[in-house]
């Protein structure tokens, strides 16, 4: 990619670093750990749908589409109460109902991107409940890889004139789909390259100097500049893709998002020493771009009772004694 370069020999010291203190539940992962319910597909369910279920598949899958440019927790929270409101959304009568009213639905529960989603969401589910997928999503996951499904991808909007068949799945969609329906053992394994490269994932690898580059560069182009090679590691490494994902996820998403205003951040992040200050998303979050020359954020800063409350699970201040470094 121009203007972006990749070091192999940091990325894998940092997952290798933050999949030990995964495993060993040290730091933040004495609190937070996809082992105790804390990933947001734990925490937000619909009652009453068991996980081996076709109807479970389809609520994973219609909510995994529109994880995107928001946060996940808030949205799966959002999905159970859709869900709830509209059963018939998840399901093939959703062919039956007119868009904007799928639009307004979604606006009710407080997604904040209702249009594009409910195009995602209608444009994708013509496709799912077409020959090509027979109504199962299980079915998107017989490629041996990530590569090989965005080809059919492909073809499929070739075959439609241009016209996209599935809006809104690409590789960061698809390969978090694929992790989520392998952790409930609805397919075998996961789809070579299937690690989702998010925002969090991407932030780190800039902090940690595993991409190095100047000017703006586009945050999709990253993402997929970055997928293959870390999922290279992982192989490599004979690293999990799953842990992978969610370690990098739970320190992004709980960490280095407001690094710059926690306090005993060492205590915390089993990366901060080699970090070298997180990059401003500002421009990610409204264009979609990095700028690899902005300052970076400072590491730490307040005292422990000034951070966040429901910094974690509960309302509680964070507790800096009872993490284990």
């Amino acid at each position: 990619m121009r203007n972006v370069t990749f070091h192999k020999e940091k990325a894998v010291a940092l997952i290798t670093r933050a999949l030990q203190a995964y495993q060993d539940r040290t730091h933040l992962f004495s609190r937070v750990h996809v082992d105790d319910a804390s990933a947001p597909q734990h925490m937000h369910r619909p009652e009453g749908l068991a996980l081996d279920s076709r109807e479970y598949h389809l609520f994973l899958f219609f909510t995994t589409l529109l994880t995107y440019r928001s946060r996940s927790d808030v949205w799966f929270r959002q999905s159970v109460e859709l869900y709830n409101l509209h059963p018939e959304f998840y399901s093939e009568t959703v062919l039956t109902i007119e868009r904007a009213r799928i639009e307004r639905a979604l606006q009710l529960v407080g997604f904040i991107h209702p249009t594009d989603g409910s195009k995602r969401w209608y444009g994708t589910a013509g496709t799912l409940f077409s020959s090509h997928f027979e109504g199962d999503p299980l079915n998107f996951f017989s490629h041996p890889s990530v590569d090989s499904f965005l080809r059919q991808k492909e073809a499929l909007k070739k075959q439609n004139g241009g016209i996209e068949r599935l809006p809104g799945i690409a590789h960061k969609i698809y390969s978090l789909m694929a992790i989520l329906f392998e952790e409930i053992g609805a397919i075998p394994s996961l789809p070579h390259g299937a690690i989702p490269v998010d925002l969090h994932l991407s932030r780190i690898m800039i902090a940690h100097g595993a991409v190095t580059g100047s000017g703006i560069v586009d945050a999709q182009r990253v993402a997929e500049f970055l997928r293959k090679p870390i999922a290279d590691i992982c192989e490599e490494q004979d690293i999990s893709l799953f842990d992978a994902a969610h370690a990098l996820w739970f320190i992004g998403s709980q960490l280095c998002k407001r690094c710059s205003q926690l306090a005993g951040i060492e205590m915390l992040c089993p990366l901060v020493a080699a970090c070298e200050g997180s990059p401003n998303t500002q421009m990610r979050q409204a264009k979609g771009k990095w700028d690899l020359d902005a300052p970076r954020n400072r590491k730490g800063k307040r005292s422990p009772q000034q951070s966040f409350p429901g910094f974690w699970k509960s309302d509680h201040y964070l507790d800096l004694a009872n993490i284990k470094k």
